[in-house]
């Protein structure tokens, strides 16, 4: 993209005055036969805070969102995942810039009126540390354990110790403060300033003094923003009053602190600077044309390279560095744009967001893609879930006209492989491959391998990652097993070849695999490290059913016109209990000890799973279609049509079993025909599927907190969906339609030739208990070591980069994150730990996440040109079952 835009402005000199008007004509012209998949993002809830609020800031790791009420005189602690207010704190007299702390649970608060930094502890009454003068803005080092002050009467930084307040030093500058940042690699502070004439000033943060002060004619007055690429040591800073020959400058750290000025236009007015290092770039907001400005991390600026917002008044920028975005606040314009920063397919990467009045800043929680406005202009805060972005249309083959219901998904979290049964094939989907190679053109098979099967009906699938098998249910007499090694189909004979396989499930606490034959009911249990038959269970038999295996308690569940909770391993039936109708939805929750199942007799059957017992029956308006639950909150979601052939996706509380919301098509019309349900309990978040695109959408997605209901991005190709999993490793959605698999990535940056700055790698520690270690790490420990390896990828300066902070979540849903200490490894650019996972865990599958931080884990300036971006690495993460 930003190559496009360079071109276009060597084609035609005079576009730097013209580029508002002209540049999006010339883009559609170029670019016409490509698809543009632009979004526009509405606000999932809109919080009520404080007066006048302004800076924001996010600890990720206890998802709590910090917003300077500057008029009031507090601050508001949202809780991204729940989007309410917690707690509002009190601290001092005019408050004017926050800053963040994640590795100390620190947020710090500076009170220009009363001299005083208020630090706040979760959602703790605020600890007053007098400092004197009037705070302005704050950086922290939390390598250091050190709080840079900027006192804005005093013209000096005041350090303090990070977690105590002590004062540590006072160092002199030449004028008044107004935008300083952190080189993370060398804790040099580099501070902008002045009114008359301009200065910068480097620190050192080691030494607590000045390296050196910058000022002449090539340090522009006015400064607003300064940013630094710890890479390269350069600095980049933005002035949108000073002189136009000198409205923007970098300046090399590594070659005598040399300057390098960038004429701008008149009217221009470069804002805020943020600085990226998945491109090593920097990105500057131009106030007075719509633009923002691209510039590289060398110190050579060349601003040929631009991103057009079209938008008159840009400011303020927030950067989510594990993502790859970039989002500008536009004040005038009521809302702002989320850039898809290196996105491969689309030609349209700026998509507007709608906020309330005067959106002032902005925040991410990468964590969980949510995004946080404050808007100072009617005391609210927008939250938006910005996740996923990009669709990758992973073509298959042509639709022959047989009918899609044969369609079935499934995804192993250890390979980040997707599987797609469908029309006499089995498709093995490479997530990152597909990715790799997405053009955004049809039939672009990237990442696709075809396996033949034996017929075209389709019938169940399911994949076991701790052998990397997949197994395939495909019409009378022919069941397989899938190396996904090698994506060979071998078909089993152990099982009757009268027998029919409609339903399975895996039950990770023993390796086995639950399969059910329609044609004579029986219940299969087949070892799958051998693929040889355990138990033979004989069963009524049944039109449908649904497996599940709960490997915290070694039982497995099926539901037809019955509930049966069986013992695998003995090959008994514990209990049953008769349903009216036929199972038509069923989901378990072995988090509560509860199973769903919803029939065509208009029932939900409510079932407690600890005494395989009724709880109650939920009367439903008509047959269901789907259903799905949701771990993290109990939530339940089930889908049917009514007699008018609305579809209705109906949202019930798993604690008291009553409706809390009815979702219609009629009001959300990308609910149509909700044939398939998935929940992300890690982000909160419901995807709904249908079999052809009412409204050209083929998924919507629910937001878990606020039941507010949105639109997915569409393949362009084939917008049916009749199918779909979730990858919770990858946090990957695939969608198995007519012709394609469709893929909605967890980022926006999914080619995979930028650079991820930070990244993770995590395994299992053997022991005697071990079971294995390839393709997944299984143990019979309870409580198993887990080596974390974090690596600094950045382009140059990498091994003072190591990064230094570490937080792990288990299974999305069992506790908060935990922070931990990395150990830098000497000679190299990586750092480590070895953890003992601190509870005793149930039998079954676990994934543990892991995203790591170097020095700077979040920092802000102050309200008018926003943050210096934390840089955290994407999620890493770790499959692998505790076994009986």
């Amino acid at each position: 993209m930003r190559n496009i835009f360079s071109a276009l402005q060597k084609l035609t000199p005079s576009l730097s005055n013209l580029r508002l008007s002209c540049l999006g004509f010339l883009i559609a012209v170029l670019l016409q036969a490509g698809p543009l998949s632009a979004i526009t993002y509405t606000p999932l809830q809109t919080i009520k805070v404080g007066k006048t609020p302004g800076p924001v800031v996010v600890i990720p790791s206890a998802h709590l969102v910090y917003v300077l009420n500057q008029g009031a005189g507090s601050v508001s602690v949202i809780d991204s995942n729940l989007l309410a207010v917690r707690k509002t704190i009190t601290v001092g007299t005019t408050p004017v810039a926050i800053a963040a702390n994640p590795a100390a649970n620190i947020v710090y608060v500076a009170n220009s009126g009363s001299g005083t930094i208020s630090a706040i502890t979760g959602v703790q009454a605020a600890v007053t540390w007098t400092v004197g003068g009037k705070p302005s803005n704050l950086v922290v080092d939390s390598g250091l354990s050190k709080l840079f002050v900027a006192d804005s009467s005093g013209h000096q930084i005041i350090i303090v110790d990070a977690t105590k307040g002590t004062l540590l030093a006072t160092v002199p500058l030449p004028s008044q403060p107004t935008a300083m940042v952190l080189n993370i690699a060398t804790h040099a502070l580099w501070v902008a300033g002045g009114s008359a004439s301009g200065y910068v000033a480097v620190i050192d943060g080691t030494k607590n003094q000045i390296i050196t002060t910058l000022s002449g004619s090539t340090i522009p007055s006015g400064i607003t923003s300064i940013s630094v690429d710890p890479s390269t040591n350069v600095a980049v800073i933005a002035s949108p009053t000073g002189n136009p020959s000198a409205g923007i400058a970098a300046i090399d750290g590594n070659n005598n602190y040399s300057v390098t000025d960038e004429a701008v236009n008149p009217g221009q007015a470069p804002m805020a600077t943020a600085y990226s290092p998945g491109g090593d770039e920097f990105y500057i907001s131009d106030n007075g044309d719509g633009v923002i400005s691209i510039t590289l991390g060398n110190g050579l600026l060349s601003l040929d390279d631009f991103i057009p917002t079209d938008e008159i008044g840009d400011t303020s920028l927030a950067l989510n560095t594990s993502s790859n975005q970039l989002a500008v606040a536009t004040p005038a314009a009521k809302g702002g744009f989320l850039i898809d920063l290196f996105s491969p397919l689309s030609a349209n990467i700026v998509h507007d967001f709608n906020a309330g009045l005067t959106p002032t800043q902005m925040a991410f929680d990468p964590t969980i893609n949510r995004f946080f406005v404050s808007n100072s202009g009617d005391n609210t805060v927008d939250a938006y879930d910005i996740t996923p972005h990009s669709t990758i249309a992973a073509y298959e083959g042509a639709f022959s006209g047989n009918s899609i219901s044969y369609n079935y998904i499934d995804a192993n979290p250890a390979t980040g492989m997707v599987y797609t049964a469908r029309l006499g094939n089995l498709y093995a989907i490479n997530e990152l491959q597909a990715a790799a190679g997405a053009t955004g053109l049809s039939q672009d098979s990237a990442g696709v391998t075809t396996i033949a099967l034996g017929s075209p009906y389709s019938q169940a699938i399911v994949a076991n990652p701790a052998t990397n098998k997949i197994y395939v249910g495909d019409s009378t007499g022919l069941f397989y097993s899938v190396n996904g090694a090698t994506n060979v189909a071998t078909p089993l004979t152990v099982l009757p070849s009268s027998a029919s396989i409609r339903a399975l499930a895996v039950n990770s606490a023993a390796d086995q695999i639950i399969a059910w034959d329609y044609s004579s009911g029986s219940v299969f249990v087949l070892d799958s490290a051998t693929d040889t038959v355990l138990k033979t269970i004989p069963l009524a038999q049944a039109s449908q059913a649904f497996a599940f295996a709960d490997p915290t308690k070694d039982l497995a569940y099926l539901a037809s016109d019955h509930y049966y909770a069986i013992d695998p391993t003995a090959g008994t039936v514990v209990n049953s209990i008769p349903f009216t109708g036929i199972t038509m939805g069923a989901a378990l929750n072995p988090a509560a000890n509860r199973f769903y199942a919803a029939t065509t007799g208009k029932l939900i059957y409510v079932i407690n799973t600890t005494t395989n017992s009724l709880v109650t029956t939920v009367t439903l308006p008509q047959a269901p279609l789907a259903m799905a639950v949701n771990p993290a909150t109990g939530n339940y979601y089930v889908s049917y049509n009514d007699a008018s052939d609305v579809t209705h996706v109906d949202v019930y509380s798993g604690s008291t079993n009553t409706l809390i919301i009815d979702l219609p098509s009629s009001t959300y019309p990308e609910l149509g025909n909700a044939v398939s349900i998935v929940v992300n309990p890690f982000a909160n978040t419901v995807y709904v599927g249908s079999d052809s695109g009412q409204a050209s959408n083929g998924i919507a997605a629910i937001d878990g907190a606020t039941n507010a209901v949105s639109a997915v991005t569409s393949n362009p190709f084939d917008d049916a969906a009749h199918a779909l999993v979730m990858d919770l490793a990858s946090a990957t959605l695939a969608g198995g339609g007519y012709s394609y698999t469709s893929l909605w990535m967890s980022t926006s940056d999914f080619s995979g030739d930028k650079i991820v700055p930070i990244s993770v790698k995590i395994q299992g520690v053997s022991d005697s208990q071990t079971i294995a270690t390839t393709p997944l790490f299984r143990t019979h420990n309870t409580k198993p070591t887990i080596k974390i390896i974090a690596t600094s990828n950045f382009s140059a300066n990498a091994t003072a980069l190591v990064p230094t902070h570490a937080f792990c979540q288990l299974d999305s849903w069992q506790g908060t994150w935990t922070p931990v200490n990395l150990t830098p490894k000497a000679g190299t650019t990586s750092s480590q730990i070895q953890v003992k996972i601190p509870i005793a865990l149930k039998t079954g599958q676990h994934i543990l996440y892991v995203y790591a931080a170097t020095g700077d884990v979040a920092t802000i300036q102050n309200g008018s040109t926003g943050p210096n971006s934390a840089v955290l690495s994407p999620l890493g993460t770790l499959v692998f079952t505790i076994e009986k």
